[in-house]
């Protein structure tokens, strides 16, 4: 799975970057196609109790799914978001397991 960190109105350390990664890293756990996802991390201004916001994007085959997570730092938004995108995968991998289900009602 590819994935983009991309810092959006700050500097993130390396050490900030390399948390996130190894923390998405299981993310095809949940879902197994996924092809790549997109993770922004961003200061807000607006909001001084919850000023770290955390979008995630994981593209699968032929849509995507999207979450976000709000904190008082850049691992709690991380953990809100990460939570988030992992139901909402599982959610979908059990969709399409049951839609996949062959039919066992058959008439005659």
């Amino acid at each position: 799975m590819n994935k983009t960190i991309e810092p959006v109105n700050f500097k993130a350390d390396q050490s900030i970057i390399n948390k996130i990664n190894k923390q998405f890293d299981d993310l095809p756990n949940y879902h197994s196609e996924i092809t790549s996802a997109d993770i922004y991390l961003k200061k807000l201004k607006e909001n001084p109790l919850y000023d770290n916001l955390v979008e995630i994007k994981v593209f699968l085959a032929g849509r995507e799914v999207y979450a976000e997570g709000t904190g008082e730092n850049i691992y709690a938004a991380a953990n809100k978001a990460y939570d988030k995108v992992k139901r909402q995968l599982s959610e979908t991998k059990k969709r399409d397991k049951d839609h996949r289900q062959p039919n066992i009602y058959k008439e005659g």
